[in-house]
C-alpha cells in the first residue's frame, strides 16, 4: 500500500540544503519520492510498506540537522 504526507522544514531558505534533504529522504528504504511543493512550503513524501509517518520523521530528525514541523 502507498502512503503520502507533507511536512514543513526549516531549510526552505536554502535551495541547496533543500535538495540535500530531498535526496536523503529518497534514500530511506520504503520511500518512493520526496518533492518540495513551493506553493505550500512543504516536502511531500510518498512511501510504501510498513513505515509510519512517525518513523520517517524520527529517522530524518536523527540523521540530519533539519527541524521538521
Amino acid at each position: 500500500m502507498k502512503y503520502e504526507f507533507s511536512i514543513k522544514t526549516d531549510c526552505l531558505s536554502c535551495l541547496a540544503c533543500l535538495g540535500v534533504l530531498q535526496e536523503f529522504i529518497k534514500k530511506i528504504p520504503g520511500v518512493l519520492d520526496a518533492q518540495f511543493d513551493s506553493e505550500t512550503g512543504k516536502i511531500i513524501i510518498k512511501y510504501k510498506g510498513k513505515l509510519s509517518r512517525e518513523e520517517l520523521v524520527k529517522v530524518i530528525k536523527e540523521k540530519t540537522s533539519y527541524e521538521l514541523q
